[in-house]
């Protein structure tokens, strides 16, 4: 497992600069666009994510475990050309039929939103040739490159975005953000394919489509439904809660708030976790291959209990300071509400996402995707019926009882298939404890360093971190050594892989 963690974390390393660049870039559009136009905004890359699901899910996910177990290079090369044909047909059919049929595209949105995805519709295309050719890195374990490439893309659509939008170059703010998140998509997929020819690969005759594409249905699936919640939930909740009595201007701005600052600021802590996610699937399914099912449990335990720890060590952060980092970042307290009504989801979040990746790696991918859906539809149900009463907190407590519902089945499925220990569950409970405890403490320090600083901020934050960690250790929660490991020497017991 170190080796693991240790790869987790390299990973997790680059992907921390990458979010902390589209962070700072999410801060900078909440300032310059304005909540109304952040709400249109957000709710067009929503649509156009669950457009590009269909192209480049299920099929890298597919082509990434093949790829894991498959040892001859020419045979890889057919594997990644079969992916790719089939990718861009999805993409380029999606794209066209979109770009030339007004009408279907007016049914899914309408006015601003419906301008920002018309143009964004050829970066389907370029995200489709990426995230093939990253699974072909990823099933190989080589996760520099792509993570490279990640962070180029970041970097490039800032610095894009930031001058088009300052200088206002195409009239519209949204134009000009719209115009840098197409043009680092294309420069980071050729990039990307550069690199994939200097490591060796290349193209051969497509024989595997059908394979490929039998397999991506569940996982693509599992993915397009999860956009398309995402999706629904932009156009739909603003309309119902306009419904409700909540102007337009607000209900966009309130959605606005949700979906362009609180979900960024809670999404920065999982790269450690999404990173673990990504090096597992090869790892998992290398050793499901082999029949070494005492190496799949014992990862898995260990992985399901670093996420468990990891997100309590965030909400022990966000429930106190919620507010004190909003009104920082993005001088918006009740961005702050929402963030720390919204942080303890985190935790059923990062589990249920864990063991959905090792689900997949053992070809669970069908139970997957029932149990996404019985979870998603506790957020459909959540966002038609609460915003009467809760107004746009209808949106954290579906996602809440949707992640807790799917986690809970994962789990049950894991322990069935696989004879999934107890740790896991302990862990979470020994890490709620202990986050509770650390937020305590962080509250009894914010009435002596209230949200007046930056710094008062940092030192309750850091303070409240440092509680929880050293709880979970005193506790006896072994896992918490690999939260350190980015400072400390490797652990001296190497174990089995």
């Amino acid at each position: 497992m170190n080796r693991i963690f240790k790869s987790a974390f390299t990973v997790a390393s680059i992907g921390t600069l990458t979010r902390l660049v589209a962070f700072g870039y999410k801060i900078f559009l909440s300032r310059a666009m304005g909540a109304s136009n952040l709400g249109s905004y957000q709710i067009a890359l929503s649509v156009f994510f669950t457009l590009t699901t269909i192209s480049s899910s299920g099929i890298p996910l597919v082509l990434s475990r093949k790829i894991a177990v498959e040892g001859d290079p020419k045979e890889r090369n057919k594997l990644v050309t079969s992916a790719v044909v089939l990718g861009e047909v999805i993409a380029f059919t999606l794209c066209v039929s979109l770009a030339l049929f007004p009408g279907i595209r007016g049914l899914i949105v309408k006015g601003t939103s419906a301008e920002i995805l018309l143009m964004l519709l050829p970066a389907s295309l370029s995200s489709t040739l990426y995230a093939v050719i990253r699974a072909r890195f990823w099933g190989l374990g080589r996760f520099s490159a792509y993570s490279v490439t990640e962070t180029l893309e970041g970097l490039l659509r800032m610095a894009l975005g930031i001058a088009l939008v300052s200088t206002n170059a195409f009239g519209e703010t949204f134009v000009g953000a719209t115009v840098a998140f197409v043009v680092s998509d294309f420069v980071s997929a050729v990039v990307l394919f550069v690199l994939y020819l200097i490591d060796g690969g290349g193209f051969s005759a497509p024989k595997r489509i059908i394979p490929i594409a039998r397999g991506a249905i569940p996982m693509t699936s599992v993915r397009f439904f999860a956009e398309l919640i995402t999706s629904l939930t932009a156009v739909i909740l603003p309309r119902v809660m306009i419904s409700a009595g909540t102007s337009a201007s607000e209900a966009l701005a309130d959605f606005g708030r949700m979906s362009g600052m609180a979900l960024p600021v809670l999404m920065a802590p999982t790269t450690i976790i999404g990173a673990l996610s990504v090096v597992l699937v090869p790892e998992i399914a290398g050793d499901n291959a082999r029949r070494d099912l005492r190496a799949v449990k014992r990862k898995l335990s260990t992985a399901l209990s670093f996420a468990a720890l990891t997100s309590c060590v965030a909400i022990s952060v966000f429930l106190p300071l919620g507010k004190g980092i909003a009104r920082l970042l993005f001088a918006d307290e009740k961005a702050g509400q929402l963030i720390s009504l919204s942080c303890p989801a985190m935790l059923v979040m990062n589990v249920g996402a864990v063991s959905s990746s090792c689900m997949n790696s053992l070809g669970l991918e069908g139970k997957t995707m029932r149990n996404y859906l019985l979870g998603a539809s506790l957020t459909v149900l959540s966002v038609l019926t609460l915003p009467r009463y809760v107004g746009i907190y209808a949106m954290p407590i579906g996602l809440g009882l949707s992640h807790t519902l799917t986690c809970a089945l994962n789990l049950c499925v894991l322990k069935k298939n696989i004879g999934l220990s107890s740790a896991p569950l302990k862990a979470t409970g020994l890490g709620i404890l202990c986050a509770v405890s650390a937020s305590s403490v962080a509250w009894t320090g914010l009435r002596i360093l209230p949200f007046t600083s930056l710094v008062n901020v940092l030192i309750t934050g850091l303070t409240a971190v440092a509680v929880c960690l050293v709880l979970m250790s005193l506790l006896g929660a072994s896992e918490t050594k690999y939260l350190l490991m980015a400072i400390k020497k490797r652990p001296k017991n190497r174990g089995a892989r």
